[in-house]
């Protein structure tokens, strides 16, 4: 499904070619189309569409758009389908019908006895037939799940009796949707009206709007959007439109990625959750998706966790899928968590951290002014320590969406304060500091900080503290060329840490245990590689590699893959070099992490130069530089100590083509997005369709 403009509203192409083919059709006998979504999918945008195409090809058209406050008010509907076309026809309705259908539609005074429902029913029918004699005809009834019951009930009769002619049917009906933002709290929309689809003859077609995917959101987004901005979008907004074009919106006007108008359901949550149970919404949302145990856990200080997860299962603002807790909406879940003072909010946040909760890290879908609100409300009330915590449990989010620096301006202030705190909570807060000064390339700042924090975390008697800033502290003084200084930092820490293997751990102790064993083993395999040594580095890359994947941790896993690669094309292994970045490039997309993407298509594009396709690694190398200019930060971005590849190879890869043929092939690479560069960049041959010939040789 496409997606595509109509009066400036966004909508999906398929649906509007078959809304419009239905509406243009002059058929034989009746027939009806009903148009079925939740609230904001586009139903409107298609149904009004369907009427424009109508109009257009000279049908008469007859519509109602009632509302939930009319389905109280009899013949409400009926007198909208009639207003316009009642005074060509009714020389055609016999008097005592005429009579019963001015009563009911208040054109006359009503007499000492109703009218009969089966006169009104005749009235319409009679109506239908005159403009059916004249025009095809479209009854068009937008949010039809609001006719009133006197409404139904005399179209249902006329449609019954209406067996040949043109006349068409297009409904438009609000699907019930699982804690629908819009909705939550209210009863599922009326379905009576499907007795409309069964009074006509024929089978009716019906449109089941499905939640666009997220190339069509960012289709629908402006084109400014970043592909981490727009899955944000798609992912907060479940695929559903209106809500995508919302979030859009509040996202560029504020710091809050919950729109104005789903702030309003905070207070309908109010009144209908208690505060346990708001407290497990909470919880829930801010994990992301979190097994029963785990909630159970972060909930602890309630005086029944478990009643607390059940009530808001019960009433439809948590689901469980697969034994694992969720929202049932993104934006219910962003709502509650945004709801909650700052203090709240940061001792959820700690909370979550402290029941090693490292897997909602990824998950967390939260903008960085929830954050900054918790981290400065911690740290004007002289609690650093905790602050550190938040920190600690939040930095990947801060790197992912390109706010280090603003981190650094926290831990600054965090430090300020770090005179008073314990051992171990100095030295996470200094090597805290060392790595947002690492993401900002202050590398000379951030060795001194990794240092400082060394002799606290021995004194803590923390040895993964102490293996996680002492490979840092490696990396840097590498990059520093002090290289054999770093090399015996990092081989005396892997074996450190090998010597702990088999330990007893808690489950984030594994996590962080491995993850140590994969960043020292990277950073001295990269230090292998630079000496020439790329047997050596291989090993040192493949064991990073396991131990990321060990820890499932899909960042360390593209700083492994891209090393190890990296290792491959040193010694001569290229296609095994073109599968490991292609793996990378797969993951990078997946986790939007654009820098991370010009990298790996930075590599590709060399790779492709040392094969003799140098259009193909113009190309490669144009789109890179096309990503880069994105938004946001990366984790190679902030590790890997390889500069891009920059003008230097432009010049060489220019040097190997054809003028116009490199000019073609750099074009085309600097008009791909994300997207589409990465579809390119997976393809096995070095062809394209689409590239000059030359391109492809």
């Amino acid at each position: 499904m496409g997606v595509a403009a109509v009066s400036g509203v966004l909508v999906r192409t398929a649906e509007l070619r078959q809304v419009r083919d239905f509406t243009r059709q002059v058929r034989a006998a009746p027939a009806a189309l009903a148009i079925q979504g939740e609230a904001g999918a586009g139903k409107s945008t298609l149904w009004r569409a369907g009427i424009e195409a109508a109009a257009a090809a000279g049908h008469r058209v007859l519509r109602s758009e009632p509302s939930a406050s009319e389905t109280d008010l009899a013949f409400a509907a009926l007198s909208d389908l009639l207003a316009e076309v009642l005074p060509l026809v009714e020389a055609r309705i016999p008097g005592p019908q005429r009579e019963a259908l001015e009563v009911a539609l208040l054109l006359r005074p009503a007499g000492e006895e109703p009218p009969a429902a089966r006169a009104i029913g005749l009235a319409m029918l009679t109506a239908l037939r005159g403009c059916l004699f004249q025009h095809p005809v479209l009854v068009a009834i937008d949010d039809v799940q609001w006719l009133d019951e006197a409404s139904r009930e005399v179209l249902t009769f006329a449609l019954r009796r209406v067996t040949d002619g043109p006349l068409s049917l297009l409904l438009a009906a609000r699907t019930e949707a699982a804690a629908d933002p819009l909705t939550v709290g209210a009863p599922p929309p009326p379905r009576d009206w499907h007795e409309l689809l069964t009074a006509l003859p024929a089978t009716a077609e019906v449109i089941d709007l499905a939640p666009l995917d997220l190339w069509q959101v960012q289709n629908l987004l402006p084109p400014d959007v970043t592909a981490t901005r727009a899955r944000l979008v798609a992912r907060q907004s479940r695929g559903n439109p209106f809500w995508a074009l919302q979030l859009s919106a509040s996202l560029d006007a504020d710091d809050s990625q919950v729109p104005p108008l789903a702030r309003t359901l905070t207070d309908r949550l109010a009144s209908s959750l208690s505060a346990e149970a708001a407290a497990a919404l909470a919880a829930v949302a801010a994990a992301g998706r979190t097994g029963l145990p785990e909630a159970l856990a972060v909930l602890d200080h309630l005086a029944d966790p478990a009643a607390a997860v059940d009530e808001a299962v019960l009433a439809g603002v948590v689901v469980e899928t697969r034994d694992r807790l969720s929202a049932a909406h993104p934006l219910i879940g962003a709502a509650a968590v945004q709801s909650l003072p700052p203090g709240r909010r940061a001792q959820l946040y700690r909370r979550l951290a402290g029941a090693g909760q490292l897997a909602w890290l990824s998950r967390l879908e939260i903008r960085r002014g929830n954050l900054s609100a918790a981290l400065s409300w911690l740290t004007e009330r002289n609690q650093p320590g905790r602050a550190v915590d938040l920190i600690w449990a939040t930095w990947r989010f801060w790197w992912l969406h390109g706010h280090a620096g603003e981190l650094a301006r926290h831990v600054d202030a965090i430090l300020a304060h770090a005179g008073g705190m314990p051992p171990h909570q100095r030295a996470l807060a200094l090597s805290g500091a060392g790595f947002t000064r690492l993401a900002g390339g202050d590398q000379t700042t951030a060795r001194r900080l990794f240092k400082q924090s060394l002799p606290l975390y021995r004194q803590a008697g923390d040895r993964l503290g102490l293996g996680l800033a002492a490979a840092a502290l490696g990396h840097l003084l590498a990059a520093a060329d002090t290289v054999a200084v770093a090399r015996d930092l990092l081989e005396q820490t892997l074996s450190q840490l090998r010597d702990m293997a088999g330990g007893q751990f808690t489950e984030p102790q594994r996590v962080h245990y491995l993850l140590d064993v994969a960043l020292a083993s990277n950073f001295l395999g990269q230090i292998q590689l630079d000496q020439g040594d790329h047997r050596r580095a291989a090993e040192l890359f493949t064991d990073g590699l396991a131990a990321a994947h060990s820890a499932a941790d899909r960042f360390t896993i593209l700083v492994s893959l891209y090393d190890l690669a990296l290792s491959r094309q040193a010694g001569g292994d290229l296609d095994d070099a073109a599968s490991l970045l292609r793996q990378g490039l797969s993951l990078a997309a997946e986790a939007g992490d654009e820098p991370s993407l010009a990298y790996y298509l930075e590599a590709l594009a060399d790779l492709a130069a040392r094969q003799d396709h140098p259009e193909r690694a113009a190309a490669l190398l144009a789109a890179a530089g096309t990503v880069l200019e994105a938004k946001g930060s990366g984790w190679l971005h902030a590790y890997v100590p390889r500069a891009p590849h920059g003008d230097s190879a432009v010049a060489r890869l220019r040097a190997r083509a054809t003028g116009a043929a490199f000019g073609q092939a750099w074009a085309y690479g600097r008009s791909l997005t994300g997207a589409s560069a990465v579809r390119y960049a997976l393809q096995e041959a070095p062809s394209r369709p689409d590239l000059p010939a030359s391109a492809s040789r």
